[in-house]
């Protein structure tokens, strides 16, 4: 070891390098090693480790080095021998740079940059060497190699002699630090002697091998290197190469040696392998975000992948769709990748399900599977906190805030329904209170698709609020339902359109792409992210076929075998299977199965036979592979699979321990003994206490193998088994005596959980399932008399009515009509007794049907109870048939069912309403309120139990015909209300039941009779009542529009919008949040620019998806406000449905549907836009339309702005020279603003005053008219109506351009221009400058405020 201090250049010789400690106690680099990964500190043990890389490393430099000198001298001379002998005469130096040699002995190793070996010419020359004598370069390259090890340097000092480089020698800069050169030997080529030793122990070739691995110093893996260079069995330098770089690259496989567990334990399939581009293509999805995080090596391959960044689509939730044949190792794929973005320093959670397929290829438990989705997101965050004492600090962070998150996000209510959908959350947020559902909830408001969307896509964005991205991956969707599919489409269509800040989730959709036609809904899923703004479709993958050398590396990381070793045999194999990945590791898990593939303790590694390899039949799938290779199976592990076949391939191990103790069933000595062996060949495996297939292409091997009557005694022994184990036909039993029977706690849970309870319910009602989805696979054809028929038809209640609690409809659905079909139901079923039951599975099947947006055959169910009962039976029916047949727009048929209802229960209802009828009934009505006030009729109501079922069945029936009777503006209404609420005071029955029809009656008593005193005590009594979310927002809606602000209204009604779509009450929120916009514009509170981006957002993020009615509405509002804003929205492109076409075609399709109320809304607003556009004549003609409709009197705030409105123009037209007649009507409807003004002054007084302003200015009572104009702007100002004040202004200016007071009149004109500007209603302004030629003075025009109070008023003063 010498130093030259001047320098500090340290110069060690290759003899004192292997002394000093270098290569244990150091950290070397190679150039394109991963530089970041910092030095620690190691046991003894860890250094024996490190010395076997650091070596490797050092191998490889001197390999690089030497393959370059081989390379050319074969050019100049053309002669292998050549080389060996040019080899022989050089000296090899190699260079490191550092920190400093002293660094050796710390604790922490120094890190050393490993640069290159230079191979200089000896200055001695070349040693001539007899042709006996001769070294192959190979065998040269061994001797380089093996001196890198203890006491390799002192079998070259017998042969030749050391000499130090000067040390004057290259630098090559590197890592910061001192340089430290290192020389190594000048090698002689007269080595004659070691080749002879070597030769001599070639006669068998492990023993040279062998010699090398008892020494102790080399690993097994490089024992066989050097062995087989040495001894000539390497015929490709680069081979050497790459071998050296797998050991470098990934020592776990090829440099280390194994454990004992190596040696018995081969079993192909179980990690990924190949798809490399494929795999960085969804690598680059995620990179276009966590970019800094992807660049790194991979620990299985060793490969260093790098993506690039665009945020070209960012914010927007990233679709993936791989494809490949079954088998192609699609799965593989995603879950490798899943995994390891998991591991990029946590800021990726990623979670999968997989779709199963059922007997006869029908979906099986779709909902459930989609939902199991996001249960495990968050049972994985919560596992996060578990352990608080060992986990790590970010990830309990992390948990925590998600929690926190969860909570803001949600109310009791909604939480209640997200943990009966996912009981993980219980788990999450353990002290959860989730006992509110039932007080809070409408009887009638159950989970639907959408607001299972909506209170998915929140809890989505919940999460990512927190920070991590998240990659979710869904597994066989050709085999998910068209309806579940659909509710993900949505699910992250809604998450795209909420998402903000960096966060990023990638939704990953696996599928058989030969299962899927251009009609099957994964296709119409792509369709639809294709055509969203909120979801991009990042990349469609297709998997093929494994390349060779693919499979080779399969071959290389699972035997621990460098590629040269195993080329022969990965040649094979590939063309046996052509590459199809399901069958390369049938095939290969078969050859170790036979023995053909086995351990040599000789060897120290896996060899095969290739005389029995070449005799092996070729089978002509995968499929006949895998069926041979389960049938070299012992008959009793082929009978444990047959069971976990029927099982559809995955079962929980507490299910397969309960079907143990039935010896027709279960295997010999039960499950257990055999699990074992079928996880080691590579046929089932274990995950979280639960058994499964690893593929499903085995699983349908093995099931299709099954005789097919064996396979239907099989279900049917399995269900029966089970159903009577759980006592589904006992209906004494409870859950807990159950389970205590079972003894399920002990094997489930912990005492120290709090959540126990939950955990044991939800796998009782698991097992429920299974019993009765194995009988129904086996169909009727083993049932022996009816009295098994109902009660297989009893076991799918009980099961579809925990689905249906659990909110899992579609399996409800399902469960209900397999019972059903049980039955055989016809007209005598009915008569034959247990009508319970046959009435509980068709009513459950209504319920189920309905929510799953299949109305028709919800409405076959319903009508199948109501046929066949009698009525004080069959009330529960109505409402799901009424709500149905709603939904469908069939009103007609609504109005004819209610009324049929309410003639049966003794109300009142006459079969041809007329006017005299209809006075006489709200006269009686009125009397009968008379008697009572709101407190005692409130008293009235909580004599009678709210809970009878009875009561509450009416209450929905109530509810759906008052809807039906509205949109449908049928005469019956008023007349039924009136009846309803006789009938309920008379009867006792609770008020909040008969609310439905408190808001039409009082809107009857303004319109009819203009009772606002009457209508205003109705208003009261609702507003007391515990009553809907669609019964309030009709309440400020329609009725108390009359006495409260508009603006207060509007803020009630957007309320009631977030309370509703926080449970998923979409109806009543969506309704309520247009009412928000209507309101909002007429108060003039917003900016119209404002107004119109919201409802546009709303339009198209949650109209379309959840009430296409109230999109219609919101469409022509939008329509409205482009005309004051002279913006061109297109809120007509919000849907693609045909009436959305045009407006034309949208009116056309209210006229067959014959929608009175949407016909008197489009008129309506049609005289409206005339209006602000100043076209008098064009509005008169549009508000006669309306006004020629029946339902036009029904109050809504376009009607008491639309009268308003008309009063105006009918002064226009007068002074305008159009008729006298149109004088006495605005006169007309000057009184009747006067008979309302006591109401709402905020509302009505501006209104009134101003047209007190045009009667006189009609008059030619210039004097009150201009005192009025004034009046009406000023009481604008202070109620805060920043449109009226325009309109006054612009009334006023009017009036004096006719009276010749220009100059007053350009003034007044300009603040109504202020007004209009503040208000956003520019097209408004232009239309003003224009017919009047204004020159408006925008220097100090201000906008800032939302109703412009402070500058118009400082314009006055």
């Amino acid at each position: 070891m010498m130093l030259d201090d001047g320098r500090g250049v340290f110069a060690i010789s290759l003899s004192d390098l292997a002394g000093s400690g270098l290569l244990t106690a150091s950290h070397l680099v190679l150039a394109d090693d991963d530089a970041g990964s910092a030095p620690q500190s190691h046991s003894s043990a860890d250094e024996r480790l490190r010395f076997q890389l650091n070596a490797a490393k050092l191998c490889l430099v001197l390999s690089r080095a030497t393959a370059g000198l081989i390379c050319e001298a074969e050019r100049e001379a053309n002669r292998a021998d050549n080389a060996a002998s040019i080899l022989g005469a050089r000296n090899i130096t190699v260079h490191f740079s550092g920190d400093g040699y002293s660094d050796v002995f710390s604790n922490v190793p120094a890190a050393y940059g490993l640069h290159e070996a230079r191979i200089a010419p000896d200055p001695g020359g070349s040693t001539n060497v007899a042709e006996g004598q001769m070294q192959t370069p190979h065998q040269k390259l061994g001797m380089i190699i093996r001196s890198v090890y203890p006491g390799g340097c002192e079998e070259f000092q017998s042969v030749s002699t050391p000499r130090l480089v000067s040390q004057s020698s290259p630098e090559v800069s590197g890592v910061s630090g001192r340089r430290l050169s290192v020389s190594s030997i000048s090698l002689d080529g007269s080595s004659s002697r070691v080749s002879k030793s070597n030769r001599s122990l070639g006669n068998d070739e492990s023993a040279l091998f062998e010699q090398f691995r008892e020494t102790g110093h080399f690993t097994t893996s490089m024992a066989r290197l050097i062995a087989d260079l040495l001894d000539g069995r390497c015929s490709s330098i680069e081979e050497v190469l790459r071998e050296l770089k797998d050991m470098v690259s990934t020592p776990e496989l090829y440099l280390f040696d194994p454990g004992v567990e190596f040696c018995s334990n081969l079993c192909f399939g179980k990690r990924h392998y190949g798809q490399a581009k494929e795999t960085r293509r969804v690598l680059e999805v995620a990179s276009r975000t966590t970019m800094p995080q992807l660049a790194r090596v991979d620990a299985d391959t060793g490969s260093i992948w790098s993506g690039a960044s665009s945020d070209s689509n960012a914010g927007k939730v990233d679709a993936i769709f791989i494809r490949g044949m079954a088998g192609s190792g699609k799965s593989s794929l995603v879950s490798y990748a899943g995994r390891f973005l998991s591991s990029l320093d946590s800021s990726w959670v990623y979670v999968s399900a997989k779709f199963k397929r059922g007997a006869d290829n029908e979906y099986h438990e779709s909902q459930k599977i989609a939902c199991g989705l996001f249960d495990e997101l968050i049972k994985k965050i919560a596992s996060m906190d578990r352990d608080c004492e060992n986990g790590i600090l970010k990830d309990i962070e992390y948990s925590r805030q998600v929690a926190s998150a969860i909570l803001t996000t949600f109310d009791g209510v909604a939480l209640a329904i997200l943990c009966e959908i996912l009981p993980g959350l219980k788990e999450l947020i353990p002290h959860i209170d989730a006992s509110g559902r039932t007080d809070a909830l409408p009887a009638d408001e159950n989970m639907s698709s959408l607001r299972l969307i909506f209170l998915l896509s929140r809890l989505t964005v919940a999460v990512l609020s927190v920070g991590r991205n998240i990659f979710l991956v869904l597994d066989d969707i050709q085999w998910c339902d068209n309806s579940t599919l659909e509710v993900m489409s949505e699910v992250f269509i809604s998450v795209g359109q909420q998402m903000e800040g960096g966060q990023k989730l990638i939704y990953a959709g696996v599928y058989r792409d030969d299962e899927v036609g251009l009609d099957h809904p994964v296709s119409v899923q792509i369709d639809t992210f294709n055509q969203s703004q909120s979801v991009y479709v990042a990349d469609q993958i297709e998997i093929t076929y494994l390349a060779r050398d693919e499979v080779a590396d399969m071959l290389m990381a699972e035997m621990r075998l460098p590629h040269r070793k195993i080329c022969k045999l990965a040649d094979v194999v590939y063309r046996r299977t052509l590459g199809h990945a399901m069958f390369v590791v049938q095939l290969l898990n078969a050859l170790v199965s036979s023995g053909i593939i086995s351990y040599s303790p000789l060897k120290h590694c896996y060899s095969w036979d290739a005389d029995k390899l070449a005799k092996v039949k070729t089978f002509d799938s995968v499929a006949s592979l895998i069926a041979s290779n389960v049938s070299n199976l012992d008959e009793q592990s082929q009978k444990a699979l047959r069971v976990l076949s029927c099982l559809l391939g995955q079962a929980d191990l507490s299910l397969l321990r309960l079907l143990e103790s039935n010896e027709k069933i279960a295997p010999v000595s039960g499950f257990d003994v055999y699990l074992k062996d079928l996880i080691d060949r590579g046929i089932i495996e274990i995950s979280e206490e639960f058994v499964s297939f690893t593929h499903d292409l085995i699983l349908q091997q093995v099931y299709d193998n099954i005789p097919h009557d064996e396979r239907l005694q099989m279900h049917f022994d399995i269900g029966t088994y089970l159903g009577n184990v759980l006592k589904l036909d006992d209906h004494e039993s409870t859950l807990e005596s159950i389970m205590r029977d079972l003894d399920l706690e002990s094997n489930t849970t912990s005492n120290d959980t709090d959540h126990f309870g939950a955990d044991l319910t939800q796998q009782l009602c698991s097992i429920i399932f299974v019993a009765v989805d194995q009988v129904n696979l086996a169909g009727s054809r083993f049932v022996k008399d009816n009295s098994d028929l109902l009660m297989f038809a009893e076991w799918n209640k009980v099961a579809a009515d925990e689905a249906a609690k659990h909110s899992c409809f579609q399996i409800a659905a399902n469960l209900y009509k397999c019972g059903i079909d049980f039955l055989h139901v016809d007209q005598d079923a009915w008569k034959a007794g247990n009508v319970e039951l046959y009435q509980g599975l068709h009513e459950g099947a209504a319920k189920s049907l309905f929510t799953l947006g299949k109305y028709s055959q919800s409405i076959d169910c319903a009508n199948a109870v109501i046929r066949n009962m009698e009525f004080e039976q069959s009330v529960r029916a109505y409402p799901f048939l009424m709500r149905s047949l709603n939904s469908m727009s069939r009103f007609s048929d609504t109005i004819a069912t209610g009324i049929a209802v309410f003639r049966t229960i003794g109300i009142d209802v006459p079969k041809a309403p007329t006017p005299e009828t209809l006075y006489a009934k709200m006269k009686q009505t009125s009397e009968l309120l008379g008697k009572y006030d709101i407190k005692e009729i409130l008293d009235m109501s909580k004599k009678k139990e709210t809970t009878d079922t009875r009561t509450q069945d009416l209450r929905m029936i109530n509810d759906h015909l008052s809807f039906a009777c509205y949109r449908q503006a049928s005469p019956y209404l008023p007349h039924l209300a009136c009846s309803v609420i006789q009938f309920a005071i008379e009867q006792n029955v609770p008020a909040a039941h008969f609310s439905g029809f408190l808001v039409p009656y009082g809107n009857f008593l303004l319109t009819i009779s203009e009772d606002f005193a009457g209508a205003k005590k109705v208003a009261e009594l609702c507003g007391q009542l515990d009553v809907s979310r669609f019964t309030r927002m009709t309440l400020y809606g329609f009725l108390y529009l009359w006495f409260l602000p508009y603006k207060e209204i509007a803020q009630i009604q957007h309320e009631i919008y977030e309370d509703g779509m926080k449970v998923g009450d979409f109806d009543s929120a969506t309704f309520a949040e247009c009412l928000y916009y209507r309101f909002a514009f007429f108060a003039g509170c917003e900016k119209l620019q404002v107004l119109t981006k919201g409802c546009m957002r709303n339009c198209r993020d949650e109209f379309t998806k959840y009430n296409v009615e109230v999109l219609r509405f919101a469409v022509i509002d939008i329509l409205l406000f482009d005309t004051l804003t002279g913006r061109n929205s297109n809120p007509l492109a919000t849907s693609n449905r045909p009436e959305f076409k045009s407006e034309s075609s949208l009116l056309a399709y209210w006229k067959s549907k014959k929608l009175q109320q949407s016909l008197v809304i489009i008129h309506i607003n049609h005289f409206m836009r005339s209006f602000w556009r100043g076209e008098y004549k064009e509005a008169k003609t549009h508000y006669e339309l309306a006004e020629e409709l029946p339902s036009f009197r029904i109050p809504k705030v376009q009607l008491l702005h639309s009268v308003f409105y008309h009063g105006i123009v009918l002064f226009q037209l007068h002074r305008d020279g159009e008729g006298g007649e149109y004088f006495e009507k605005g006169k007309a409807v000057m009184e009747l603003m006067r008979r309302w003004e006591p109401n709402c002054k905020h509302t009505f007084e501006s209104k009134l005053v101003l047209l007190e302003a045009e009667y006189y200015a009609s008059n030619c009572n210039i004097v009150a008219s201009k005192e009025s104009y004034e009046l009406s702007a000023k009481i604008a100002l202070e109620n805060g109506l920043v449109h009226e004040r325009g309109l006054a202004f612009e009334l006023y200016g009017k009036f004096l351009k006719s009276i010749v007071e220009i100059d007053d009149a350009l003034k007044y004109l300009g603040m109504a221009c202020d007004c209009y500007t503040v208000w956003g209603a520019h097209a408004k302004v232009s239309w003003l400058v224009k017919e009047h030629n204004l020159v408006l003075n925008t220097k100090n025009r201000k906008t800032e405020d939302a109703i412009g109070t402070k500058h118009l008023r400082s314009r006055e003063e």
